[in-house]
């Protein structure tokens, strides 16, 4: 009869391990997860502050920085992992393989015939990007051209003060004339920090600038102008 009691208890921890290890195997995976690196072929165009969140239920989100730009469902089975958007629509890339370590993650699958590797990193907040601290105003605080502080003003196509807005509409007063407003289209890239001006009028050239730093309170901005020199702008709130 001992026998027989301990041959059952077996089998029940048996049949309890097997309903639950899918579960287990599934919750290894959820969370919030940073992606750190893009790798497709040689190139590696790794997106700003790309972020998935895998929750608990099954749900998906994902974004870049504080923008949500993905929301769908998320399943696993073994080492493969499968997104669906809210229509219940698979990821026409099909399952990626995962590989987990600690706290890390990779997942690769092939692409137009080349291996597309992501490298992730669990963490507990969104990643801030670039966008996310640029709104509000900036002013001018310093002016370097080729390393060398300045002490006059800025070129005159090159601004005193910045306003983003939320909208992806901004203002600019310019050195030319502090009184003029000259309103336009702010773009940041995907997958670099640089910052586009698109001006309305179109007697105005647009500029790109490179975003050499940004937080809450300071913005550093650079371009290459005439003879291969480097401006730089720092404003600050």
């Amino acid at each position: 009869m001992h026998l027989l009691v301990k041959a059952m208890m077996r089998n029940y921890l048996f049949l309890i391990l097997t309903l639950l290890l899918p579960i287990f195997t599934q919750a290894q995976i959820e969370g919030l997860w940073i992606v750190t690196k893009v790798q497709v072929g040689e190139e590696t165009p790794t997106p700003v502050a790309k972020w998935f969140d895998l929750k608990a239920d099954g749900k998906l989100l994902s974004g870049n920085g504080g923008i949500i730009n993905t929301r769908g469902n998320w399943s696993q089975e073994k080492d493969q992992l499968l997104f669906q958007n809210e229509r219940g629509q698979a990821n026409p890339a099909g399952p990626f393989q995962i590989q987990k370590e600690e706290n890390t993650m990779t997942w690769t699958w092939e692409e137009e015939g080349m291996l597309v590797t992501i490298h992730l990193q669990a963490n507990q907040s969104l990643p801030k990007a670039s966008w996310d601290y640029l709104y509000g105003n900036w002013q001018i605080a310093e002016v370097w051209r080729d390393g060398k502080l300045q002490s006059q003003l800025p070129d005159a196509d090159q601004p005193l003060s910045l306003f983003f807005r939320w909208d992806h509409q901004y203002t600019v007063r310019n050195a030319s004339d502090d009184n003029l407003l000259s309103p336009g289209i702010w773009q940041i890239h995907g997958h670099r920090n640089r910052l586009r001006l698109l001006p309305f009028d179109p007697v105005i050239r647009g500029m790109t600038w490179e975003i050499e730093k940004i937080n809450n309170h300071q913005l550093i901005l650079s371009r290459q102008v005439e003879a291969g020199q480097i401006s730089r702008l720092v404003f600050g709130r």
